[in-house]
This record gives C-alpha cells, structure tokens and sequence, in this order.
C-alpha cells in the first residue's frame, strides 16, 4: 500500500500502523483506536483503510454506531478517510467502505493506467480505481485493497497542490476528474 501511494504522490509524509499484529487480524476497538491516533496525533490529512470488517462482526447497531462515529471524526477534522470495499466477499457489506459518505469507498477495476479512475455509485461504493498492486507476490491480482491506495495517492497529490482544501472539495475534485477521464480515455 505503501509503495502505490508514494509512487502516485511521492512527497507525502507516509505514517504506517500496522493494526493486524502477529495474529493477522485486528479487533474493532484497535482499529478505532488507530484511526483516532492519525487523526489527532499524526493530523493526517488522508487515512487509507485497504481493510474491512464482515457486517457479521458489527451485529450489534451500538458497535456499528461507535465505529461511524470514529471515521465520522476524521471527517470533522478535515480528514478524507478511503476504505477498500467488500473486501470479504462481492455480494458481503464491509465496514468501514459501507460508511460512504462520509468517507470514501473504493471498488477495484481493471483500468490499464494506475492514474485512471472512475465514478461509479453502487450499494455505497462511490469509485472505482486500479486494482493491482506494484510489488509483492499477490500484486498482479486484483484487489479492492490495491485500489484503495491509488485513489488515495491520487487524493494526496492533488492535497499536495492545495493543502487547504476539505474532503467534500477533494471529493468534488476527484468526481470531476473521473468524469474527465472518462470522456478523454478511447472507446
């Protein structure tokens, strides 16, 4: 994730949290706990989520609420949160991608050019972006979790452009650019 998102926006100030561990998967109060250290210690601008939680483990309305209201927070401190979508299943509801708006969700797709991207709202997935990665053994395979990265590479570099502007407005930016795109790129 890393890698995609300094090749598309190579003077960013990149901070990793690895919230998984050694056990390879993360309780929900971890990830809330590190979504709430980049927001308020790290003052991201833009947070990368290439993860979700299966809407069976957010049964409970109050756990699904306590989560909203974590990634509700990033967008009152001018945060632009990206979520990788259904990372479980295609047809599954992940959290936080279900949350859109007011964070970002992104679906994989098979655009050649990792720099393309399109608009596309469906069952709360707003965009669609590269979904293939650039090192490792699984790169080549697409994946919501490579996406995620890309269009948030491409939100940070248009950041490092305009450092002032809000989500709503990068969101806007980025839906006119798609739009943009789709009218540039060949039939």
């Amino acid at each position: 994730m890393a890698d995609i998102i300094l090749s598309l926006a190579p003077r960013v100030r990149l901070y990793s949290a690895d919230v998984f561990g050694p056990q390879g998967s993360c309780e929900l109060d971890v990830l809330m706990r590190a979504l709430h250290w980049a927001i308020a210690e790290w003052k991201c601008k833009i947070v990368n989520l290439s993860l979700g939680v299966p809407e069976q483990r957010l049964q409970q309305v109050q756990r699904r609420y306590q989560f909203l209201r974590a990634i509700e927070e990033g967008y009152f401190h001018d945060v632009l949160i990206f979520a990788a979508a259904h990372n479980e299943h295609p047809l599954t509801r992940s959290y936080p991608a279900a949350f859109a708006p007011p964070l970002i969700s992104v679906d994989k797709s098979a655009f050649a050019d990792p720099l393309q991207f399109a608009y596309n709202l469906r069952d709360q997935i707003e965009f669609q972006a590269h979904g293939r990665g650039s090192l490792g053994p699984f790169a080549s395979e697409p994946a919501t979790s490579w996406a995620a990265p890309h269009l948030a590479g491409i939100a940070a570099r248009i950041l490092s452009l305009r450092p002032g502007l809000k989500p709503f407005e990068v969101k806007t930016i980025l839906y006119w650019l798609s739009k943009h795109f789709r009218k540039e790129s060949p039939a």
